[in-house]
């Protein structure tokens, strides 16, 4: 334990060094031997904070924030990661690290605090993409998801989400607020699996819906991300509350 909490505070000062000195070592020398430690631990403590803030902030203040209990729309990796960054004691999710891995260690590095962040702009960005295709937080009201036949709310996040309303789109079967697939407009969705134009209208869609500003750059990966779950399909909002999968055509690797 006593092992564990000296590296811990020997990562969290390397964060201060490092922020200091800027690539220099000379900087990096000068700022051990005319800082006191505790100074330069409360720089790293408030650089990490930041990130604390920014994830409680998402979790707060996103537009579907605060829906009934038991819906929580981040997909389970952004879920997971940003519950590890909102914590008293933030730490790093190694599912951030290359390779990545489930777990979590002290911030070590800036480059850790930079990939943490962009994390988080990420799972903010498919919340404000989601909105962008037009789901409002009334489609979430019990009362609208009973309607639809959604009982299994752990099967609500943004990438189901994001998959049926593109798929509606792709299909030419658009729906107002959200709805669950048809089998005729998933057979028909399938149908279009292969084709050299899929990804391109999927990601022309995505861009529509995209917020300006900051968040561009997240956007794209997300948008990225849920292209590259369309073939093949990943989970989709099925009637019936039921999710499923579309079989794959792309071609089988050799």
């Amino acid at each position: 334990v006593v092992t564990e909490a000296l590296a811990r505070v020997s990562m969290t000062l390397d964060i201060a060094i490092e922020f200091l000195a800027r690539d220099s070592e000379e900087a990096a020398v000068a700022a051990v031997r005319t800082i006191p430690l505790l100074r330069l631990f409360q720089l790293a403590t408030t650089l990490i904070g930041k990130v604390r803030r920014l994830a409680r902030t998402l979790t707060s203040g996103h537009p579907f924030a605060k829906l009934s209990e038991g819906i929580d729309l981040f997909e389970s990796e952004d879920a997971e990661i940003i519950e590890t960054l909102s914590r008293l004691r933030p730490q790093f999710p190694t599912r951030l690290d290359t390779p990545s891995a489930p777990g979590e260690r002290p911030f070590a590095s800036l480059d850790d605090l930079a990939r943490a962040t962009a994390a988080v702009e990420r799972a903010g960005a498919a919340m404000t993409l989601i909105f962008g295709l037009g789901l409002r937080r009334e489609d979430l009201e019990p009362a609208a998801l009973t309607a639809l036949g959604f009982t299994d709310l752990e099967a609500l996040d943004t990438g189901s989400i994001a998959r049926t309303l593109v798929i509606q789109r792709l299909a030419a079967t658009p729906q107002k607020g959200l709805r669950p697939l048809s089998p005729a407009t998933l057979k028909k969705f399938t149908e279009l699996l292969g084709g050299p134009e899929l990804a391109d209208r999927a990601r022309a869609l995505l861009k529509a819906a995209a917020p300006p500003g900051p968040l561009a750059g997240a956007a794209t990966a997300v948008a990225e991300r849920w292209i590259a779950s369309l073939d093949p399909l990943g989970p989709v909002l099925m009637r019936g509350g039921a999710v499923d999968r579309a079989p794959s055509r792309r071609p089988p690797q050799r």
